[in-house]
């Protein structure tokens, strides 16, 4: 902010260029300055175990009365996948915690195509049913990858908004990608 507390006219620009607001834009920069932004209370947070996951997102991505019981579930991800997986009753036992998922499909391959069909049913990624730990090494390694290309942000910003990532996560994206380039050993562009 420019002295006198006036936005300088540069800003409005800018947060337009990069599809953020205005407010992202300044938190960004300070930032960049070593700033930390202000704390922002935490919303609900995503259960850890598959079971809390499922439940979770059954009840906050579908309206009261149009939850899917667990056979319609288990209907459209056995038929996506062309054949029994699980059954009813079994995915009631994994949904309630009652029974792990490697006990009930013991093949790797099996549990990708289920989580695949369940993430299609809940209408998310199947990333989310992985640990943090999975996804955090996921995002490292598209990262690494991104930035290794030279066309980081380029490549990221490919398709975006197709792919339901908002202004601002791209806007963060750039940030993390650039800071990638920055980091990356050898010769940096001038």
């Amino acid at each position: 902010m420019a002295a006198g507390g006036s936005i300088p006219a540069y800003e409005p620009l800018l947060a337009k260029a990069y599809h953020v607001t205005e407010k992202d834009l300044l938190v960004a920069q300070d930032r960049s300055f070593g700033i930390a932004p202000a704390a922002v209370p935490a919303g609900p947070s995503m259960p850890e175990t598959l079971a809390g996951r499922s439940t979770f997102l059954l009840g906050s991505r579908f309206a009261a009365d149009e939850v899917p019981g667990d056979a319609e579930i288990m209907g459209r991800i056995n038929a996506g996948a062309g054949r029994q997986l699980l059954s009813a009753a079994e995915f009631g036992a994994l949904r309630s915690g009652e029974r792990e998922l490697a006990d009930l499909l013991g093949g790797a391959a099996d549990r990708v195509v289920f989580l695949d069909g369940l993430g299609e049913v809940l209408g998310v990624s199947p990333m989310v049913f992985q640990s943090d730990d999975v996804v955090a090494r996921q995002v490292v390694e598209g990262i690494q990858r991104l930035a290794a290309s030279g066309q980081g942000f380029a490549m990221a910003a490919r398709g975006a908004e197709e792919m339901g990532v908002s202004p601002q996560m791209l806007a963060a994206l750039a940030a993390v990608l650039e800071q990638a380039e920055r980091d990356r050993p050898g010769p940096q562009p001038n």
